[in-house]
């Protein structure tokens, strides 16, 4: 009966051992995933960024360009109307 008992023991400690060995395999396994996601999530953010400068250059030459076609606008109307008060 003893030697049973024994038996049983050392059984339920190599399962043990096993079960703690896998918890850590799933452990690592989900840090390294929690990692990747993160440093894509990163990368998407830069590339987010370096396209938003972009656009907000874009938006900038817009912005000059509208500028310089009101004040031609303005300096056509200067020269056609005498009183010079109207706005692009």
């Amino acid at each position: 009966m003893a030697d049973l008992l024994e038996l049983l023991l050392i059984v339920l400690g190599i399962f043990t051992l096993i079960a703690i060995i896998a918890s850590l395999l799933v452990l690592a396994v989900a840090f390294l995933v929690d990692l990747a996601i993160e440093s894509g999530r990163r990368r998407k953010a830069r590339r987010a960024a370096a396209q938003g400068d972009v656009f907000a250059e874009d938006l900038i030459r817009a912005d000059l360009a509208a500028l310089d076609a009101c004040a031609t606008a303005d300096d056509l109307i200067r020269l056609l109307d005498s009183s010079g008060d109207k706005q692009c």
